[in-house]
């Protein structure tokens, strides 16, 4: 599991997760962010990340979260690179 922020100091997190399947085809990715507005978390869920996570979310919340997502299947599609949905 990787906890992936948006804005890094060498790195853009929308570019990285997008790279992430190519590496560790296994990896699930949740995006860890203070970025509240929708649009951050549409485009970072359209680059493959399955699951977003506000810094300020309380433990009980944010273990919830990434107990469903260590659960998810994550399969890549060969062409998109993009999770498929868990069947």
């Amino acid at each position: 599991m990787l906890l992936l922020d948006i804005h890094m100091p060498d790195a853009n997190g929308f570019d990285l997760c997008k790279q992430v399947p190519d590496n560790y085809p296994d990896a699930k990715v949740i995006a860890l962010t203070n970025h509240e507005e929708t649009i951050y978390m549409k485009k970072m869920m359209r680059n493959g990340v399955l699951g977003y996570l506000l810094k300020n979310t309380d433990r009980k919340a944010s273990l919830k979260l990434l107990t469903k997502t260590s659960m998810v299947k994550n399969t890549w599609t060969s062409a998109s690179k993009k999770p498929c949905s868990p069947k």
